[in-house]
C-alpha cells in the first residue's frame, strides 16, 4: 500500500483483515485492534507500517516467532511529563495478517513478574471505552491522550460496528 493512500482507503484494507484475525481469535473488541493500527502507524504514512508491514508499532522481543526481524527506529515515550526520543526496534512482518496475529498473541499470553497476564483488563473489557482506557494502563502506551485518540478515530468512523457482541 502506498504512502499516499486515503484514511478510508487505509480502513478499507485492514478492516477485513482485522474482522478475520479477531473472528479466530476470542477478542471482541475489533474497533482497538483498528484504531491502534490507524493511529501507531499515522494512517500507515509511517515507514513502519508502510515498509515492515507493523501498523501497531509492536516492539521486537528475541522470542517472537511470528516476526521476521526487526528494524532499529526513533521513537517518542512519555516519560513523567514530557516526550523523549530513543531508538527501539521494532518487529518487521511478512504480511498485516501476521502483525494482527502477533498483537492478538501479545495480548493473550503476556505476563507479568507475577505470572497474571499483563492484559487481562484489555481482554476483559466489554465495549471500545474500557478496552482503550484499559491498553494504556496496561502499558501498550505511554501517551497520556493515547485513549482519546483511539476514541476520537472509532467514533469519526463508527469503528464500534465491527466489535462482537456474542
Amino acid at each position: 500500500m502506498s504512502v499516499g493512500t486515503s484514511q478510508e482507503q487505509f480502513l478499507d484494507l485492514i478492516i477485513p483483515q482485522a474482522i478475520t484475525a479477531c473472528s479466530d481469535d476470542s477478542f471482541k473488541i475489533v474497533s482497538l485492534l483498528i484504531s491502534q493500527a490507524c493511529l501507531e502507524s499515522g494512517w500507515n504514512k509511517s515507514s513502519l507500517g508502510y515498509k515492515y508491514n507493523n501498523l501497531l508499532g509492536r516492539k521486537w522481543v528475541a522470542s517472537n516467532i511470528i516476526a521476521s526481524g526487526f528494524v532499529s527506529l526513533q521513537t517518542k515515550e512519555w516519560v513523567t511529563d514530557h516526550y523523549v526520543t530513543i531508538y527501539s526496534k521494532f518487529c518487521k512482518y511478512a504480511s498485516i495478517a501476521d502483525c494482527f496475529k502477533d498483537y492478538l498473541w501479545l495480548l493473550h499470553n503476556t505476563k507479568l513478574k507475577n505470572g497474571t497476564l499483563r492484559y487481562q483488563r484489555v481482554l476483559d473489557s466489554k465495549d471500545y471505552i474500557e478496552a482503550t482506557q484499559a491498553i494504556r494502563d496496561c502499558g501498550y502506551a505511554t501517551s497520556p491522550t493515547y485513549p482519546t485518540s483511539l476514541r476520537t478515530i472509532i467514533n469519526k468512523y463508527n469503528l464500534n460496528q465491527y466489535d462482537r457482541k456474542d
